[in-house]
Order: C-alpha cells, then structure tokens, then sequence
C-alpha cells in the first residue's frame, strides 16, 4: 500500500473543483471523509469547513487540538469565521467556516 503524506493545506488546493459534475475529485473527498470541505464563494473566495466529526477527532488525537475544546470552537476565533449549515459526507452539519488566505 502506497501512502501519500499532505498537509490539510496541499489537500484543499488540490480540491478546488473546475466544474460541480467533477466526481474524481479525490482531494475534495478525502476532506469530506474527515468532517471538512472547500466552499469557494460566489466572488471566487476559497472557504475551508470544518465540523465537529468523530473522524476529525481521530485525526487530531496525540495534539494540542485533542486536549479540551472542539476544533470547531478553536477556529470560531479566528478573524472572519462563520458558523454555517453545509452539506458534507452525505448530511447537514452544523461547522465553522473560514477564509483560506492564497500562497
């Protein structure tokens, strides 16, 4: 088994989907397997969701973000978060949406 090691980042350029029909995007499902999606806005702004899932929680076991406090609550502090309702996986969910700022 080939494994491939990227940073959340590295994941989420390669996810930005050209078109809505593009069902081998593989980047943009390996983010919604683990609770996160790129929602790029009407002006073109890449967002990163991120919600509460038991996966996420798995991921971020043995760091700082498994000690206390959700992630979602930790990026709710950032500068332009947003709590929204997105379609991730197959299901609403309730999550934080925030600006990915361009390299």
């Amino acid at each position: 088994v080939t494994r491939l090691d990227r940073t959340v980042y590295e994941v989420f350029v390669l996810a930005h989907k050209p078109a809505s029909t593009d069902n081998d995007n593989y980047a943009a499902k390996a983010l919604k397997r683990v609770g996160m999606a790129r929602i790029d806005t009407d002006d073109g702004l890449p967002m990163l969701f991120v919600t509460d899932c038991a996966e996420l929680r798995s991921l971020l076991k043995n760091t700082a973000f498994a000690q206390g406090q959700s992630i979602v609550n930790i990026l709710a502090r950032l500068p332009g978060a947003t709590r929204i309702r997105q379609r991730v996986g197959g299901g609403q969910h309730m999550g934080i949406s925030v600006e990915v700022p361009a390299e």
